[in-house]
């Protein structure tokens, strides 16, 4: 990823049901066509590493990505944080400015795409 580059932002989080067979990991495609602004990296290793080949000591490792967003996206992405809820982001094809119409997914979700039987929890 590379300033200029735009994500999409998805999460999972656990979500409670009130009957068997609800409930559990849910994930969603929560925030589209995010623009990077600026990627921070974390500190190099020191050249005096403990055995480091070239390849290790030269990556860059993203820290934190700084990004665009609607005022509302981003009470999501902090609900989000604040919740340790797991999160990813998609890269977009330099050409694709299109929202998606995409649906939360279970694995209720999955099972009947997939024609299998979900797991029940275990009580």
């Amino acid at each position: 990823m590379l300033p200029g580059d735009r994500v999409d932002l998805l999460f999972s989080t656990d979500v409670v049901g009130e009957q068997e067979g609800t409930g559990g990991k849910v994930s969603v495609y929560a925030i589209q066509d995010l623009e990077i602004l600026q990627i921070i990296y974390k500190p190099a290793p020191s050249e005096e590493g403990e055995g480091q080949n070239q390849a290790q000591s030269s990556a860059r490792i993203p820290k934190t990505l700084i990004v665009a967003m609607e005022p509302q996206d981003s009470v999501v992405l902090k609900y989000a944080i604040d919740t340790s809820t797991s999160l990813d982001l998609v890269l977009r094809a330099v050409d694709n400015r299109r929202d998606f119409e995409v649906d939360s997914v279970t694995i209720n979700t999955i099972a009947d795409r997939y024609e299998f039987i979900a797991p029940r929890p275990v009580r």
